[in-house]
């Protein structure tokens, strides 16, 4: 239901209406869909894409109203985002595999897509290069190496883009028409496809320094033996020029049209291409030959050119129909009629025109016999276009390569060269590749080709690791690193003492995603060591019955690590020792013993760790003493933070508690005890659920034993905002506050710096999603940052205001 057209009415009404016919998802519908995502850990959508898109990352960034962070996302692995979002077959590649599929509807991906480029493009950032390679003229002069791209179609303009991000400079695509976009521009009708989101992506490729020129056509103006000549790497997106035509149609009367010729006339006089054409003048009964995505596109163009009636007439039957859903949904909606198991037999002319078709019914699977062998009808239609196809019939202007048996070029599919001369690349139509995303994909694995070959020319080798670079924007020029306790991190973004960081391999994990900063799992002397129960941590009953990510909150039950002081002395020394540009923060336990607290902050000193952080907040140790039966006591807390002050020479953080009347008076305490810093707030005492049977969950063994757990998640945010903001009112600026509670989103990160946090720590949002959230995080907070300083986007808060569509009603006026 979300792919709605404007309105539901029979094509005739269409009449000189081009406007177009998927409009973009109002915010709360755009929400709503992103929320749907279950964000699966093997994310199948994304192998359905043939550009392998991190889907599943922004669906996240848009649940979260962060379309930037999700063009990004979409923009780093397909130049093309906003174009494939409006035409992509989403229904036989992404959301074919979502797992949505089995319990319902899958995830509108498409329009999502589509919304988040078009509110990118709204906010006028420019793409630019990775801002880590040298200027362009101190780059390598392999760098300097012409490349040429021939057709400024989709598989060039992805070619081109990739190349220009990872540095070349000399980045030409020649295109024989006068505008760019190819086929996007002159075979998909402006209804379907705007020309001004071409413009816009086309403009992205030249921000990197590619050049366009018009005017040049293969075989004309250049060969490819010339430009090998020139020392060019050389790109052939240049698709096919010339449509299929049966015998029976070649040379036929003038009501006989390709499709070819409709949609490039109709196409250049509805699209601002600075092209004078009239618009081709239809009328009566329309006959359409051909079932693919062309034919669909033509019958929506022949309605809107003055057709009363249209036919679709195609040999194949309905479930194998050539036209992905979303075509045919289109001509289903507009009151196509539609003929399948039919060919064209023979045209019936009279003078100049075509005044019948006779079409051959047949049967496409013996199982489904619906015709008798030689039956036949005779259709009567005012015009027939004919949707056979494309093909290129003269091949001089490819030599010296020639085509192969299905007459198209054979390229090795890793690489997309040529196999008939190297150097020479090719995607898109020319190769066989059948949809517009295909080709944005022959581009993108050509081009990492070309950079291989170049650089191997020039006596480099590229690591077989190497990656094609991300989409970079001025956003990412934003710098994020915080200086505090003498410490730097390069993002405010790290991971607290829970579930995330169990072992030294988890926050390993975490440091190569990209967190700044982990605090480990809290430990305490070995004698104190604890044994966890199962289970222990459950989502909270206010999540309803929603399974899937997103839970409001969690409560666990879960102790200290079970890991002795040596596992986390080797392991802080391993960390530092492969990541020495992160910050290890160790969280440290013990009873209400100077001895102990002085002996574990020393060996964790020893071991390495930047910091200290001392636990005396959790809400179910257990233990006298301990966590927040500590926590609690202004005095005690005081006491045990200058017994470790005393102890060590790195600076020491105190973790506090929320259970407390007024926790400012807590963090006042650990101040004057000697606290480089506070943490705030740990989780919450709580009891999350009680049965039926008057058990409480979760509990543990035939006893049902269980604790007031602590509870996290977005649930506690209120409270986590309130208490950093009465902290920093009493401690004053010149104490960091390392922020805690319910932060799952750049906007939610945004507050709590405004309450009064230094850095952040994250963990029910891990358990939500994965570590790469990071990345939403990141680039949401840099693009506020971002947004702060551009006037024009300083009140653009997000989500930003979504277009009109309907009209709603008028206002009345009520007399009383």
């Amino acid at each position: 239901t979300q792919w709605r057209l404007n309105e539901d009415k029979p094509g005739a009404s269409l009449k000189g209406n081009w406007d177009c016919i998927r409009p973009t998802l109002r915010d709360f519908d755009a929400l709503h869909e992103a929320n749907r995502c279950l964000k699966c850990a093997d994310a199948p959508c994304s192998k359905g894409c043939p550009c392998h898109l991190d889907i599943k990352a922004f669906m996240y960034a848009i649940s979260k109203g962060d379309y930037y962070a999700a063009a990004k996302i979409i923009y780093t692995d397909n130049p093309l985002g906003w174009t494939c979002g409006l035409v992509c077959a989403t229904s036989e590649q992404c959301e074919a595999n979502c797992n949505l599929n089995r319990i319902g509807r899958p995830i509108n991906i498409g329009k999502l897509q589509q919304r988040a480029c078009e509110v990118f493009h709204k906010m006028h950032i420019p793409q630019i290069r990775d801002p880590a390679l040298p200027l362009a003229d101190r780059m390598p002069a392999s760098y300097n190496t012409p490349c040429v791209f021939v057709g400024a179609g989709p598989a060039s303009i992805g070619a081109a883009t990739y190349m220009a991000r990872m540095g070349y400079t000399n980045l030409r695509v020649l295109e024989r028409d006068n505008v760019p976009g190819g086929l996007l521009t002159h075979q998909i009708p402006q209804y379907r496809l705007p020309h001004q989101v071409v413009e816009a992506e086309v403009e992205m490729a030249k921000e990197l320094g590619v050049r366009f020129e018009y005017g040049k056509a293969l075989g004309r103006d250049f060969t490819i033996e010339s430009l090998r000549g020139e020392g060019a790497t050389v790109f052939l997106g240049c698709g096919l020029p010339e449509a299929i035509l049966l015998p029976m149609f070649q040379n036929a009367p003038a009501n006989v049209l390709s499709s070819k010729v409709l949609l490039r006339q109709a196409n250049a006089a509805t699209k601002p291409l600075g092209i004078q054409c009239e618009l081709p003048q239809l009328s009566g009964h329309v006959l359409v030959l051909g079932g693919g995505d062309v034919a669909f596109n033509v019958a929506g163009t022949a309605f809107r050119c003055g057709a009363d009636r249209v036919t679709i007439c195609f040999r194949e039957d309905v479930p194998s129909k050539p036209a992905c859903w979303e075509e045919m949904e289109v001509g289903l909606r507009t009151k196509c009629n539609i003929i399948p198991n039919g060919s064209p037999k023979r045209l019936l002319v009279e003078g100049d025109r075509c005044t019948g078709v006779v079409l051959e019914l047949h049967n496409w699977e013996d199982s489904t016999a619906l015709y008798t062998e030689g039956e036949s009808m005779t259709l009567r239609p005012s015009y027939v276009i004919t949707a056979f196809g494309a093909m290129v019939r003269e091949t001089d202007f490819l030599a010296p390569l020639e085509l192969n048996a299905h007459r198209k070029l054979a390229v090795d599919p890793a690489t997309m060269m040529s196999t008939q001369m190297e150097g020479v690349f090719a995607g898109g139509d020319i190769v066989g590749s059948p949809t517009v995303v295909d080709a944005v994909n022959d581009g993108k694995t050509a081009a990492m080709a070309m950079h291989r070959l170049i650089q191997h020319t020039h006596g480099v080798e590229v690591p077989a690791t190497a990656k094609l670079p991300g989409f970079r924007t001025e956003v990412d020029q934003v710098d994020l690193s915080v200086d505090i306790l003498g410490l730097h991190f390069h993002n405010p973004f790290g991971l607290s003492s829970a579930t995330p960081v169990t072992s030294v391999g988890m926050i390993k994990r975490a440091f190569e995603a990209g967190w700044s900063f982990a605090v480990t799992k809290t430990l305490s002397p070995d004698e104190q060591i604890s044994t966890n129960v199962s289970p222990r941590i459950v989502s909270t009953s206010q999540s309803d019955h929603h399974f899937g990510p997103n839970q409001t909150g969690f409560m666990n039950i879960e102790l200290l690590t079970e890991k002795t002081v040596a596992y986390w002395e080797q392991g802080i020394q391993e960390l530092k020792r492969e990541f020495p540009n992160k910050i290890v923060i160790a969280s440290i336990m013990c009873t209400i013993d100077k001895e102990g607290w002085q002996r574990i902050a020393r060996q964790m000193e020893a071991a390495g760790a930047d910091a200290l952080e001392l636990n005396l907040s959790c809400p179910h140790t257990g233990r006298k003493g301990t966590g927040m039966l500590a926590g609690q006591s202004a005095d005690s807390v005081k006491q045990i933070t200058s017994w470790v002050v005393e102890a060590v020479r790195i600076p020491v953080i105190t973790k506090l508690t929320p259970n407390i009347t007024d926790i400012s008076e807590i963090a006042q305490a650990a101040i004057e005890g000697g606290a480089h810093a506070v943490s705030a707030i740990n989780t919450v005492s709580s009891l999350i659920y009680v049965r039926p049977d008057a058990k409480p969950w979760p509990y543990v063994g035939r006893e049902a034993c269980s604790a007031f757990g602590g509870l996290s998640g977005n649930i506690i945010r209120p409270m986590a905002l309130k208490a950093c903001a009465s902290i920093a009112k009493r401690i004053g600026p010149n104490k960091p506050i390392l922020g805690i509670g319910g932060l799952d989103s750049a906007a939610s990160i945004i507050q709590i710096i405004h309450a009064g946090a230094s850095v952040i720590q994250i963990t029910s949002a891990i358990q939500n999603q994965d570590y790469a959230i990071v990345d939403e995080f990141i680039q949401g907070l840099k693009c506020h940052l971002y947004m702060q300083s551009r006037r024009d986007l300083r009140q653009w808060l997000p989500p930003p205001p979504p277009p009109r569509h309907s009209k709603g009603q008028r206002e009345r006026t009520i007399v009383t």
